[in-house]
């Protein structure tokens, strides 16, 4: 009880320290500039990007005598002579979809089926096909009878279906949740084992710390700074759930009609304990990493290069992660989810999947947790002969003298 309340005023000043500037806010917006610059960027080009055409698949008796309406339905429809070809097609990803038009007691029906909804452009033009057929049709039964006001009253059908949609809704949920893990991980590891290295880094051989440490044991000074620092990791992290429930609230607005509802619905199933727990976890070892780092290091203008051991590693991870960590469970992801270092990273991943079962998960878990407590409790032990250090012995003389 007398150690942690020594240890809370060096918590409360580390918190302060970083929470009370305007980088840290900086942190904390950077990202959504930066999404909604690239969904800027993603709109412009998507407009400027033309859509696969839409088959369209007629019966001869349908199609006969119609030349001019195929002549006039424009570049973004392709004529199929069977929905087999079609759908083919649409596997390979050549096509968005087919529509098939019949005809039934002299009315002209369509069936689209495809991935996506048609755009509001496209379904006017086979709006204008169809009526173009229904006119055709109208003419050749209109008697200028009683019934011929009936007959010419007659309107083409247009029905959609979209293949697999709860499928697509998932497949989507889970590459956004593949991105907010990996590139949320790579981004809060980056930034703060480079803070982390220069807050211990910058009070290295000062005479104000020797006089804190008369005062309070190295061990609880050092735990001190570290829950210090993971603390405005914790508030950067709670600063992200409160603005990314404000944005699923906003998508949730318009109800059952939001087309995004059911994608965030999914992204949210995704982002449950057995994965964030990894993150948290990882956070905190990577952490522990850079205090120690920026401990070995004699002035504070090699704090910097002595953390990059733990930026090579972060970025080794996300790029092994980017290339090879959606949907697959190669024997490399396997064997990375159980190395403490890179199993924060690869692990949710094998999760998110649906590649690891229980018991891979808590075996990593237990690794990872064995790691942040023998670091702990091997850097705790020396902090003081490695903070007061003056002379400057190397970086790799500093690592020996810590561990032997």
């Amino acid at each position: 009880m007398k150690k942690i309340s020594k240890m809370k005023p060096v918590v409360v000043e580390t918190y302060k320290t970083q929470v009370k500037s305007w980088s840290f806010v900086l942190m904390i917006i950077s990202p959504f500039i930066t999404m909604f610059l690239m969904m800027f960027i993603s709109n412009m080009v998507a407009k400027n990007t033309k859509d696969n055409p839409v088959a369209i698949i007629s019966s001869q008796q349908v199609s006969q005598g119609n030349d001019e309406a195929k002549q006039s339905i424009g570049s973004d429809f392709k004529f199929y002579v069977n929905e087999h070809s079609a759908k083919k097609d649409v596997d390979k990803g050549k096509l968005e979809g087919y529509i098939l038009v019949s005809k039934d007691n002299e009315t002209v029906s369509a069936s689209y089926k495809g991935n996506t909804n048609l755009s509001k452009e496209r379904k006017n033009q086979i709006l204008k096909y169809l009526e173009s057929i229904q006119n055709d049709v109208n003419q050749k039964h209109a008697n200028l009878s009683d019934e011929q006001v009936h007959i010419l009253d007659k309107k083409p059908i247009l029905k959609e279906h979209l293949f697999d949609v709860e499928g697509n809704d998932k497949k989507s949920a889970n590459s956004i949740t593949f991105y907010i893990l990996v590139l949320g991980l790579y981004f809060l590891v980056t930034t703060y084992s480079n803070i982390t290295a220069y807050e211990i880094a910058k009070e290295k051989g000062g005479k104000v710390v020797e006089i804190i440490l008369s005062s309070i044991d190295a061990k609880s000074y050092f735990l001190g700074r570290i829950i210090g620092i993971f603390a405005a990791i914790l508030t950067h992290i709670g600063a992200y759930v409160i603005l990314g429930s404000f944005a699923f609230l906003v998508i949730n607005y318009k109800g059952d009609g939001n087309p995004y509802q059911k994608i965030a619905l999914h992204t949210l199933k995704n982002m449950d304990w057995s994965v964030l727990i990894y993150i948290i976890l990882g956070l905190f070892l990577y952490v522990i990493l850079s205090a120690f780092c920026g401990a070995l290091v004699k002035r504070i203008e090699d704090a910097s290069r002595a953390v990059q051991p733990i930026s090579y590693m972060a970025i080794t991870c996300f790029f092994i992660a980017t290339a090879i960590g959606r949907g697959s469970d190669s024997i490399l992801l396997k064997v990375l989810s159980y190395i403490p270092f890179s199993s924060p990273f690869f692990m949710p991943l094998r999760i998110l999947n649906g590649n690891a079962s229980i018991i891979e998960s808590l075996i990593s878990l237990l690794l990872l947790l064995t790691t942040i407590y023998t670091f702990i409790f091997i850097i705790s032990k020396r902090y003081s002969d490695l903070i007061l250090q003056k002379e400057n012995i190397g970086f790799f003389k500093a690592l020996k003298k810590i561990f032997l």
